[in-house]
């Protein structure tokens, strides 16, 4: 029973850091770097200020120090409430921006990571339900065809680097394709986007679908990241920095660097008598040989921790 509810507040404690990295992740963004601690702060002080200052006036004014802390109070609470909505309300459309931006992050990378037949099948299936209809597969130039209204499309799907755009050459194969069968309209869909010429060109009957129209039919289809998914997004990128300050630290403290740093040390002082700057090269040397006897010391003690030695006999 005891063990359930270490458990229980085990998880408790980490549902709260994790709510609290998140949090602290808005407000960073928002803030631009200021944390939860220093916003709250930002906004005591500022709420001490206006209630001091309110006190000095209505005393001034009315002689009355009982009824200027009164009256100060409800001030006071009065601004905090109507500053509590205001900016309640322009944390969630921030949030729900800053949401908008790492789901677009998180489908860019996913497409990114896909081979260019794998993005054809990602998306057949998003616009197959966006349709509601079945694609079948035609040639290189045309991968597809599919019916809406008694009208039959032509699909060709064009896998790029966010850099590169989709112009009138690239698309001289489907066009060429599309005559050949019986579509009567085109659906030309990129992970990237479309030149300006090629826009201007104003085809009636082709449809052109850039990245940010996928995201916008993945989201009609509402298969766009969940709440829950968007703040594991926000918490692997907390992992990924911790990771690699885990590993820049074991970099720093590998056991090649120990050599190194004490090496280079000596080098540095007996190299002082030799120049002008005695004194620079014999701080400098000493700081890298107290690097190496930290490094050491550092690989030494996880070491012991890990081979976990029995010192008593």
């Amino acid at each position: 029973m005891d063990f359930d509810k270490k458990d229980i507040l085990k998880k408790y404690i980490e549902d709260l850091k994790r709510k609290r990295y998140i949090n602290n992740y808005y407000i960073g963004k928002i803030k631009k770097g200021k944390s939860t601690e220093a916003d709250f702060l930002d906004g005591f002080f500022l709420r001490i200020i206006i209630f001091i200052g309110t006190i000095i006036i209505l005393y001034a004014e009315t002689g009355y120090f009982i009824f200027s802390i009164v009256v100060s109070v409800q001030i006071t609470i009065l601004f905090s409430l109507l500053i509590y909505n205001f900016k309640n309300k322009k944390m969630k459309k921030k949030i729900a921006q800053i949401n908008e931006e790492l789901v677009k992050k998180k489908i860019l990378k996913d497409i990114n990571n896909l081979s260019s037949n794998e993005f054809k099948e990602y998306i057949k299936d998003i616009l197959e339900e966006y349709y509601n209809t079945t694609f079948f597969e035609y040639s290189n130039h045309l991968d597809y065809l599919f019916t809406v209204d008694n009208e039959i499309w032509g699909v060709s799907c064009f896998k790029k680097s966010q850099d590169d755009r989709i112009g009138l050459k690239d698309i001289n194969g489907f066009m060429e394709e599309l005559k050949k069968t019986e579509a009567s309209r085109g659906l030309i869909v990129t992970n990237s986007y479309f030149t300006e010429e090629l826009k201007e060109r104003g085809y009636i009957h082709i449809k052109l679908v850039d990245f940010d129209e996928i995201i916008e039919i993945i989201k009609k289809i509402g298969k766009l990241p969940k709440k829950e998914e968007i703040e594991e997004i926000i918490v692997n990128k907390r992992k990924e920095k911790l990771s690699k300050r885990v590993n820049m630290k074991e970099q720093f403290f590998s056991k090649h660097n120990i050599l190194r740093f004490f090496f280079l040390g000596i080098i540095l002082i007996l190299m002082s008598n030799l120049t002008r700057y005695t004194k620079y090269y014999t701080v400098v040397g000493g700081i890298c040989i107290a690097l190496s006897i930290i490094s050491g010391s550092y690989n030494l003690y996880f070491f012991i921790k890990n081979h976990d030695f029995n010192l008593q006999k």
